[in-house]
């Protein structure tokens, strides 16, 4: 993750911890806090979108050759 990710991960969490304080804390409804819990989405939709986009750039790794040789068979048939 790179320093921007890692700035709306912390915004989202921000924006939710004020969600759920001013619904318990001022006893607002939900409909009055509607708007912070949005750019909660926003933040956590954005990087879900930013990470997905890292994921496809990335290179494919190589897949190591696979050795055909059974080893316990070989060893057995020198002794």
């Amino acid at each position: 993750m790179k320093f921007f990710d890692y700035v709306l991960l912390s915004l989202a969490v921000v924006f939710f911890i004020i969600g759920v304080d001013q619904i318990i804390r001022l006893g607002q409804e939900i409909i009055d806090t509607y708007w912070i819990f949005m750019i909660n989405v926003l933040c956590l939709t954005w990087l879900s979108l930013r990470r997905n986009q890292q994921k496809e750039q990335e290179p494919t790794p190589k897949k190591a050759p696979r050795h055909t040789k059974n080893t316990r068979s070989a060893q057995s048939s020198r002794k």
